[in-house]
């Protein structure tokens, strides 16, 4: 093929209308000059203003730019679809929302053609920017400068995951393409199979791969991939299991860069648990046989070197290796764990992790997680040596769910130390391990998210309640404080923060001194209230409303991003501060509450990836969890306290509380409060003869976040899924619509957020409301007489006015099969829902239909459902939560 330019860039392109101008830019900007550069866009059924974008580069650049428009069908097909009219030299794919620095080309092509017999590959570094900043983790190979690596030789630290920071030699794809039957690590994929032909990969340190982390909707995106079926079986089956093969029927053996490879991509997938209901009892038990088929081809040496996983962590990847226990052999007063021939660890290296740490009237409260591996012939027993005395520690039945890998093991049980101090002294702690009345000095201390103190910072330091704490090396220390040695401590730390100069670092000094001026300015408490960062109108704007209302004495800000249209609107009713902004981010650290009805981790920590200058800070923002809805579901995982650590968990029925207090949650029962939702105080009767419908989302139907649009992008074939077609012949359905026309009824369609961006797809017609995001779901309550829903938490809103409602449930042994984020919690639809359960579409239309006839009436079995179900009916939620707030400020009053 003729060769016409320097390079061919071919980029997926989808959704993504706030970025790809930037992307575009960044190659036409190339130093190289962009005659040299052939850029291939390939619009992958694109829904919003993406194409039109691509379109006007095209015809500006018709020389260079080849747009090519497709249906839908994912990143790796339209890569392919690119790959057939390549016409460079060298081919790269970026992503249609990172960018290249402009000496790419010219710097990545100049080395391949210095290297053309050496390597067919050119990496170079991934840094952060917009939604993070930082390096990626592999950028360790670069550390020696741009050269050629012997991959057979020098195996660690040097794999190439993807194929986007990256140079390829076009005559390696013209016959490789991606595997489409992967949705993960279809990058990784071809990128082995290259690597493999010369076993060398180039490095090019002084080329930058701009790698965006959006600001908005990163962390969904993120959230959504453990709990879809692809993210296992099909991720085994084609990428590590398909790897495996591929290399031993090429060259008899798997090399060591590739087993490291498939190791580290692997190696993460043992700190989370699979989400209850993803995979069925059979698909578990066929991922773990695949993870177990996997490992046996991965040398031991290869699973030691893995540098981002604990201990703990191989002694259960070497049990699910070897499939035994390892034996337990006594070495120089300490226990060694021995599989096969190897030492893995010494019970010496066990990690204890401090998570929370309490001072309350002389008396300190410590609590943590220790690896609780299922030894058979030992007991290992924790303890504490408090100065010199040795203490057991309390271990509970809680378990940290961050921790746990499904069907492999559950590694961490929380325990708690307390014991008294006094005033006039230092108290030193470290751990030890009991083994058969030995006392083994534990060598590894880790500080988890909420432990006011971290190890990465040195002269670190936290204060509460009149005492400092420090960590130093394996040692947790308490100090009485001391104004002058306070003033010695803050100046050590900030100098030795502002000397790392890391990302971030430099600022957070600056920060740290601001906080200490509005700490001395204010004179009352400080609260930071917001619903989700682009949009209001839940319970953080209900509770924000009561108290400009009420008590316009507490000093509380709104947090939305000024891009939001309710921006504008919240400015109207109090002090509002951009979510986006530094200043956003200052008042989050000198608050005393962050109430939110989002839950994500950014609402609380706007620092996430280099909050580590701000830990002692933020550990004193008491988090308050209003809530987006009634928890009906079990969200431990998510809510958990190891993962979320609220300090007032809002909630407004009785079962709702008591699953939170019994449950996985591990929270503390002061910390759960019974209130009522703020917003129901908001909710009034206008009726306008209503009948709206309004389901909730399907995660197996939705894509990545699309930022621009705040909401989740359909993936191919969504149009045509059961879930769709259900609900367009239901608003198309003749016998509906003319009952609707007979009894005077309106018909109203109010889908998920993540869906309403796109409503089109529903089958829109003149009788039917289709409502958007713009929509007050309190007046849309208000107007109506009835709701229809299939499984969404808003309609408890509507129960709490004792309105009817209806579920139909047409698609639910999909539903619960794990295809959606969901797991089942203590609400029986069928016993404790407040409507009648319809499995099918006649059924469903005929029900709303004898609602009509009988006047929307709530029936009486119902609405003691409804009694039972909520702790209140009145109005007074909002004044609840602010006597909380109230009685919570004097509990931590130091």
């Amino acid at each position: 093929m003729e060769r016409k330019y320097k390079i061919s860039i071919i980029m997926a392109v989808y959704n993504v209308e706030q970025f790809v101008a930037e992307s575009i830019e960044s190659v036409i900007a190339q130093d190289i000059g962009f005659e040299n550069i052939q850029l291939i866009l390939v619009d992958d059924g694109s829904q919003d203003n993406s194409l039109e974008i691509c379109r006007g580069y095209a015809q500006k650049y018709p020389q260079n730019i080849l747009l090519i428009h497709k249906e839908n069908g994912g990143v790796s097909s339209a890569r392919n679809e690119g790959l057939k009219h390549v016409q460079g030299e060298y081919v790269n794919f970026l992503d249609s929302d990172d960018k290249l620095s402009a000496n790419a080309v010219s710097v990545g092509c100049g080395f391949l053609d210095e290297n053309r017999d050496r390597t067919d590959v050119a990496a170079f570094p991934m840094r952060f920017f917009d939604g993070a900043v930082g390096e990626h983790i592999l950028n360790k190979k670069f550390r020696k400068g741009t050269r050629v690596i012997d991959l057979d030789s020098e195996w660690r630290n040097t794999a190439q995951l993807s194929m986007s920071s990256a140079f390829v030699r076009a005559d390696c794809v013209k016959e490789a393409f991606f595997d489409s039957r992967l949705a993960y690590a279809e990058d990784a994929q071809l990128m082995l199979k290259i690597l493999g032909e010369k076993c060398t990969l180039g490095v090019v340190s002084n080329i930058t791969y701009w790698y965006g982390r959006r600001s908005a909707g990163t962390e969904s995106a993120v959230q959504g991939s453990a709990s879809r079926k692809e993210w296992y079986l099909p991720y085994m089956q084609y990428f590590q299991q398909y790897c495996i093969k591929y290399f031993l029927n090429k060259l008899g053996y798997v090399p060591f860069f590739v087993q490291n490879t498939l190791m580290y991509h692997l190696q993460w997938r043992f700190f989370a648990p699979i989400p209850a209901g993803v995979l069925t009892e059979e698909e578990s038990q066929e991922h773990t046989a695949l993870l177990r088929e996997v490992l046996s081809h991965i040398d031991d040496e290869v699973i030691m070197a893995q540098e981002n996983i604990f201990r703990e962590q191989r002694w259960t990847i070497f049990k699910l290796k070897y499939q035994t226990a390892p034996k337990m052999v006594a070495r120089d007063n300490d226990v060694a764990f021995v599989f096969g021939n190897r030492a893995i660890f010494k019970i010496s290296n066990f990690a204890v992790r401090a998570e929370f740490w309490e001072m309350k009237k002389e008396v300190c409260t410590l609590r943590g997680m220790f690896a609780q591996l299922p030894v058979e012939t030992e007991a290992i027993t924790l303890f504490a040596k408090v100065n010199e005395k040795f203490i057991p520690c309390e271990f509970t039945n809680e378990r940290n769910p961050s921790c746990d890998f499904t069907g492999v093991n559950q590694l961490y049980k929380a325990f708690t130390l307390r014991f008294p101090v006094e005033r006039s002294t230092e108290s030193k702690i470290s751990f030890y391990c009991c083994v058969n009345d030995t006392m083994i000095p534990l060598r590894v201390l880790r500080c988890g998210t909420f432990f006011p103190v971290g190890t990465a910072i040195r002269e670190a330091y936290a204060l509460k309640n009149g005492w400092f704490l420090s960590v130093e090396g394996t040692t947790i220390k308490l100090e009485p404080y001391n104004k002058k040695r306070h003033r010695e401590r803050e100046r050590a730390f900030v100098k030795e923060v502002w000397k790392k100069n890391k990302d971030g670092y430099r600022r957070a000094v600056i920060m740290r001194q601001l906080v200490k001026i509005i700490n001395l300015l204010k004179r009352k408490p400080l609260w930071v209230i917001s619903d989700r960062m682009t949009k209001a109108g839940d319970n953080g704007e209900a509770f924000f409303r009561y108290l400009r209302e009420n008590h316009k004495k507490v000093n509380a800000v709104f947090a939305i991003d000024k891009s939001s249209p309710d921006y504008q609107r919240m400015k109207k009713i109090g002090p509002v501060v951009n979510h986006s902004s530094k200043l956003y981010k200052l008042l989050v650290l000198a608050s005393d509450f962050r109430l939110s009805s989002a839950g994500e981790a950014q609402v609380y920590n706007p620092f996430v990836g280099y909050s580590e200058p701000y830990r002692d800070l933020l550990q004193k923002v008491n988090f308050i969890f209003l809530q987006h809805g009634v928890t009906k579901d079990d969200q431990s995982v998510w809510l958990g306290r190891y993962n979320r650590n609220i300090r007032g968990f809002v909630t407004a029925g009785v079962p709702e509380y008591e699953s939170i207090v019994h449950g996985k949650y591990e929270y503390p029962e002061s910390y759960v409060w019974l209130t009522g939702f703020p917003r129901f105080d908001r909710l009034y009767e206008n009726s306008e003869k209503w009948i709206t419908i309004m389901p909730t989302w399907r995660e197996y139907l939705l894509g990545a976040w699309n930022s621009a649009t705040d909401s989740r992008m359909l993936k191919a074939g969504t149009e045509n899924s059961t879930y769709v077609t259900f609900y367009r012949d239901l608003l198309n359905h003749p016998k509906l619509l003319q009952a609707a026309r007979d009894f005077g009824y309106h018909l109203v369609f109010l889908p998920h957020p993540n869906f309403q961006p796109h409503l089109h797809i529903f089958g829109q017609n003149n009788q039917v409301t289709f409502l958007g995001k713009e929509c007050s779901y309190t007046e849309v309550y208000s107007k109506s007489d009835l709701v229809v829903t299939d499984y969404s938490s808003a309609v408890f809103d509507f129960a709490y006015m004792r309105k009817p409602v209806v579920y139909c449930q047409f698609d639910a042994e999909e539903f619960f099969s794990g295809n959606h984020v969901y797991a089942k919690g203590y609400f029986s639809y069928e016993e404790d829902g407040f409507g009648e359960v319809e499995k099918n579409l006649e059924d469903t239309v005929n029900r709303i239909i004898a609602y009509m006839q009988s006047g929307c009436q709530l029936k009486e079995k119902y609405r003691e459902r409804v009694d039972r179900f909520f702790a209140f009916k009145d109005k007074n939620n909002s004044q609840r939560v602010y006597d909380k707030l109230l009685a919570l400020m004097e509990e931590t009053k130091e």
